[in-house]
């Protein structure tokens, strides 16, 4: 899959608290209508092992300011994904996204930590024209041959 710089919120960023997305569209003073005419498809990777949490809940969220704290609304979420499910390489959350009737400003990812902080863990959020069924494996991987 290749992804366009202009379309990361995150690459690789560490997750150790809640937090917001590095990186946050802005659609404009007056709005751009994001999406139309075909929809858009989003993602989150895990790019590196998380530990120590006990779950992690991704939002897409739409918001006034680019801080993502005013007039917040959660367009889609995950489910609580466990720490045995968070591991390199694994897509936790995707769908597709219509924002033609959202009239926020500013667009983000948040993730929201269950339980303890964690002490590690790393993903790479996006959005892209079409969502890849391909298998994704975590960065420096070894393969060995016999």
């Amino acid at each position: 899959m290749m992804l366009d710089n202009e379309t990361l919120f995150s690459e690789n960023q560490a997750v150790t608290a809640s937090a917001n997305s590095t990186d946050v569209y802005d659609s404009g003073a007056n709005g751009s209508r994001i999406g139309a005419g075909e929809p858009l498809c989003f993602g989150t990777l895990v790019t590196a092992n998380f530990a120590t949490l006990t779950s992690l809940t991704i939002q897409f969220v739409g918001a006034d300011d680019a801080a993502l704290t005013t007039n917040v609304e959660i367009l889609d979420q995950s489910e609580a994904v466990l720490l045995a499910d968070l591991t390199a390489g694994e897509r936790v959350f995707a769908g597709k996204l219509n924002l033609t009737k959202n009239k926020k400003r500013f667009y983000g990812f948040k993730y929201v930590v269950g339980g303890s902080n964690a002490t590690l863990g790393t993903v790479t959020s996006y959005v892209d024209l079409q969502q890849n069924e391909h298998q994704y494996y975590p960065n420096a991987y070894n393969v060995q041959t016999n």
